[in-house]
């Protein structure tokens, strides 16, 4: 049979959602919450690749809301102009409040262009800024029988200063007990950016990947009874060909790889939640975000600090791009 594309309109949790697959992966977005994919599906093999969070249904987002106490639904956001709520560390945003986990999630998306046929079926979506004027645009891209998301970015600055920012595409991952979690090339150390205790070392604590203490090889998923949830970010990525990060099931037969370009995506932060963290007061959480950013700290302040951030030049516009291969 030959193998083509398909695009439909259709609902999900009691929202609008749009269905995108090509007899490979199958994907479901929400677009009035924040362009949310709520799932990536495999399709030969029937493997859902995002988690979901059964103590936090989908609800109407509300912009300046806890995130991890109300909306953390799991599915796959995108962070941006920063991962942490605080304050913008520079003028003439100094001082204003940066939502948690940033303002797209809370916000609906326009559906600007679609374009579906047997070969191809392309999804161009955009949102504003709120506090810090911007556009952001993302267009998702599947290619008949072809086990690869495209993700094409385009974000604007409306203004005449330059903004900083930090950001984090965003997915939270099914996990089980031994996959196997591979960093990009190179990457021989790795950074706490917060953790909920002091296991690991303290908050900037540089560790070595993948056996980050004695006994622990963080390359391998450990049973939930880990008992513990740290966040790590990568050194800045360097070199002059695409990276790859991945996480692969215990057999090696099945996986999530994203592949970019260190000179657009500059790092990759790891939220390793293995039994150890709820944000809404539920049991501990057991998964994974595996998350490809520009930026190296989930607070623009501190990435900011450390000069591992990104700029957007007034009144310019700033691309980037990456693939998800799902096998």
């Amino acid at each position: 049979m030959r193998a083509v594309c398909h695009f439909k309109r259709t609902t999900y949790g009691g929202f609008p959602a749009l269905h995108l697959s090509n007899d490979v992966i199958e994907l479901v977005l929400l677009p009035t919450i924040g362009g949310k994919i709520i799932s990536i599906r495999h399709l030969p093999s029937a493997r859902e690749w995002l988690s979901t969070n059964p103590h936090l249904p989908l609800r109407k987002p509300r912009y300046d809301a806890s995130f991890v106490e109300t909306y953390d639904s799991g599915g796959l956001d995108e962070c941006f102009p920063a991962v942490a709520g605080g304050m913008h560390p520079t003028a003439p945003w100094r001082g204003i409040v940066i939502p948690d986990h940033g303002e797209l999630w809370s916000q609906p998306w326009t559906v600007e262009r679609i374009e579906s046929s047997s070969a191809r079926v392309a999804l161009k979506m955009a949102c504003h800024g709120v506090r810090f004027p911007y556009r952001f645009e993302r267009t998702l891209t599947l290619s008949a029988g072809a086990p690869v998301i495209t993700f094409d970015y385009q974000v604007t600055n409306l203004t005449t200063a330059d903004m900083p920012f930090v950001w984090s595409l965003h997915p939270i991952l099914r996990i089980e007990t031994g996959m196997r979690l591979t960093l990009p090339r190179g990457v021989t150390t790795v950074r706490i950016d917060s953790a909920t205790s002091d296991v690991f070392g303290e908050t900037g604590t540089e560790l070595p990947w993948p056996v980050v203490v004695e006994g622990v090889d963080l390359s391998r998923v450990p049973a939930a009874e880990f008992g513990q949830a740290v966040k790590f970010y990568t050194p800045p990525l360097a070199g002059g060909q695409p990276l790859e990060t991945s996480l692969r099931t215990t057999d090696g037969q099945h996986g999530l790889t994203f592949r970019f370009h260190p000179d657009e995506i500059t790092h990759v932060g790891l939220w390793l939640n293995y039994g150890g963290w709820s944000g809404c007061d539920s049991a501990p959480y057991f998964n994974l975000g595996l998350e490809p950013c520009i930026g190296g700290a989930d607070d623009l302040e501190t990435a900011h600090r450390r000069n591992e951030f990104a700029l957007l030049e007034a009144k310019q516009t700033r691309h980037w791009s990456m693939e998800a291969i799902i096998n």
